[in-house]
């Protein structure tokens, strides 16, 4: 079981389990669920009573929780109705990694396997609707005498067993950029392979190689790694058409931006692309540019927009929040960057308070003094 588990022991709702000990039972089940996912807590229970029916006379199974839980919290009360033993959700990189080993690609998922860590069954959840109560000693069978009898064919059970192998992640935010959700699969790089010829998989956002496993649209082909799923799961989505970034991406709170960049690059440090200040704090930032706006300039994004039409050109125009200005410049005249007309300095790939008529703009450093400078 070490082969599977590695050395650290597992939980229980009343202390540990050793990993060598799960070898004293007959068959193991490795059950893959969250409790976002509404089929998996329909499932759970049924799971429940199964296993305690099964052990009542004697132990044969043991079951293994392999959360996909976005948080510890959720998780541990999640496990409370359990009665078998748990990954640690501080494990998190040994169930993502069990999940790809066993290939699965939806929840729930319960994978049966022998003492030796070989599988006796990839589809337990099927065998459980097929077999019902019969269904522990059909594997212990399968375990003793793989020939004894071919395993059950998948079946469409009902509506609700057919969405769990497509479970979608609820989470605002998870999507392609058509907006359709993804859901994690662990035969993404086989499925890139066998359609295109080349199993490389890279990550839409930061731009990482990935093995065979994504959080995936197979409609669009856009893959996101584990790394920017969870960066996506902890971030503010700002709702604030002010807040994007120069290609017009929503703009996301992000509290380990020194660990991203210190891991991507090698450094813990970023500027802000409207400030040019170096930040090493909580900034709103853009994985796929790399772009960061510091609190500060939010702020002032935020307070100044709404006023910025009382600060006008040589012309006369008002000026307006522009946050993909450079984008726009880059495609007219060549260049993603612009100067400020009032304190000359430079800025690239930042947005600025613009007359795009007469190219004419205000940096965020400036806007206040212009604003207040109106008397209005």
């Amino acid at each position: 079981m070490q082969e599977v588990f590695g050395d650290e022991n597992l939980i229980t709702n009343t202390g540990e389990l050793k990993v060598a000990d799960l070898s004293k039972n007959k068959v193991i089940g490795l059950y893959f669920t969250a409790h976002w996912c509404p089929p998996c807590r329909t499932f759970t229970p049924r799971l429940i009573q199964l296993y305690k029916n099964a052990n009542s006379r004697s132990k044969v199974i043991e079951i293994v929780f392999i959360s996909f839980d976005r948080d510890s919290e959720t998780m541990n009360n999640y496990f409370e109705e359990m009665p078998w033993a748990a990954v640690p959700y501080s494990n998190k990189a040994l169930c993502e990694n069990l999940g790809d080993v066993f290939g699965v690609t939806g929840i729930p998922a319960l994978i049966i396997i022998k003492s030796n860590g070989q599988v006796i069954s990839r589809d337990g959840r099927s065998d459980v609707h097929s077999k019902n109560s019969e269904v522990v000693d059909y594997w212990i069978k399968k375990a003793e005498n793989p020939n004894a009898d071919e395993e059950p064919e998948s079946q469409s059970l009902d509506t609700e067993v057919e969405e769990s192998t497509f479970a979608r992640d609820p989470i605002e935010g998870l999507v392609c950029d058509k907006n359709h959700y993804l859901i994690w699969q662990g035969d993404v790089g086989k499925f890139y392979n066998e359609t295109s010829g080349n199993p490389g998989i890279k990550c839409d956002f930061c731009k990482a190689s990935l093995r065979r496993s994504s959080w995936h649209c197979r409609e669009c082909r856009f893959d996101l790694c584990k790394d920017c799923r969870d960066w996506l799961v902890d971030s503010k989505k700002f709702n604030n058409l002010h807040l994007r970034c120069w290609a017009s991406h929503y703009l996301l709170m992000s509290e380990r931006l020194k660990e991203f960049y210190y891991k991507k690059f090698g450094v813990d440090k970023y500027t802000c692309r409207s400030c040019n200040n170096v930040q090493t704090g909580t900034n709103l930032h853009c994985r796929r540019c790399f772009f960061d706006v510091c609190q500060n300039c939010q702020n002032t994004i935020i307070t100044y927009a709404p006023l910025a039409n009382r600060v006008l050109c040589g012309k006369g125009h008002g000026l307006v929040w522009t946050p993909d200005l450079c984008m726009k410049y880059q495609t007219t005249y060549g260049a993603p960057k612009y100067r400020c007309d009032i304190c000359t300095r430079a800025y690239q790939g930042s947005g600025s308070f613009n007359c795009f008529t007469c190219t004419y703009d205000v940096c965020i450093q400036c806007i206040a003094h212009a604003v207040q400078s109106t008397g209005n």
